[in-house]
């Protein structure tokens, strides 16, 4: 709704739900709450009709979720310069942070109930050390540059749902070594395609910019997904003792020839200088 529309009747909270949600004005509580890990914040007035309307729904996710994710709830019309600041112009308008970053991605308008319900989703997920694509150009970025593992997933999908805590569980485990990703078909379509996924849960494995296709698989059997997770960890150990080993063997050949000139193997003149060159 348009921030110039005329008032109606306030909304109350319930006590609850005060207790869930910030209720500030003051920009400088602002700065401090969005520098937790994970916030949503709403932008609302008590005049706006589409905020009333969303607002229970708001209060659910926050009874349900405030313990890991930061609610909090700004009206527009008494907290002036908070809204100038995020550059609010219609309302109802919800923002997301994560580690103080605002994640513009997931930003939105408008009173859609799922669009909300699945924004905080990703967050969730992004606690559970799980990055939930919107980009495909982001999305090659990481398969290029890092060990990944990928599931691919939609809302509707029981099977994906059904391994999801399995997968959860390895992201806490292995987030040091490994980026979990995970794409959901209907949003990220270019994905997909590119992957040409023709079913899901399906799990893809990359590492040093090649897709592992021994371990990838479609379904969701939990010790599958166990063990080919453990395989690509050791083939990243192995890749990383390599690593090391030749780095180490590197640096001992270079004290060897170091070692070799003080001892004058090549001679007292190594580097002659340009005046006995010209005698």
């Amino acid at each position: 709704m348009d921030m110039g529309n005329t008032p109606n009747g306030p909304h109350q909270p319930h006590q609850q739900h005060q207790q869930s949600i910030h209720h500030i004005n003051d920009f400088d509580d602002y700065t401090n709450l969005i520098s937790n890990p994970t916030c949503v914040i709403k932008f609302t007035a008590e005049w706006c009709g589409p905020c009333k309307a969303i607002a229970p729904i708001y209060e659910k996710l926050a009874d349900e979720h405030h313990e890991k994710i930061t609610f909090i709830e700004i009206n527009v019309d008494t907290a002036k310069q908070i809204t100038n600041y995020e550059d609010v112009k219609s309302i109802p308008c919800f923002k997301f942070y994560y580690n103080n970053e605002k994640l513009d991605a997931l930003s939105f308008q408008g009173s859609n109930v799922k669009m909300l319900e699945r924004r905080i989703e990703i967050l969730l997920l992004k606690l559970d050390h799980i990055n939930y694509m919107t980009s495909y150009d982001d999305y090659m970025t990481l398969i290029n540059t890092s060990p990944c593992v990928v599931k691919f997933t939609a809302t509707w999908c029981g099977p994906c749902k059904k391994i999801a805590p399995l997968y959860k569980t390895l992201a806490h485990k292995y987030h040091d070594k490994v980026n979990f990703l995970e794409v959901d078909v209907n949003h990220v379509e270019e994905i997909a395609d590119h992957e040409d996924i023709k079913s899901i849960p399906t799990f893809i494995f990359y590492h040093n910019k090649v897709k592992l296709d021994n371990l990838g698989f479609t379904n969701c059997n939990n010790e599958t997904l166990i063990d080919n997770m453990e395989t690509f960890i050791s083939t990243i150990n192995d890749v990383q003792g390599l690593q090391e080993l030749q780095e180490a063997q590197g640096a001992q050949e270079s004290s060897e020839s170091i070692k070799s000139d003080e001892n004058n193997e090549y001679g007292e003149d190594i580097d002659v200088p340009i005046e006995k060159v010209n005698q």
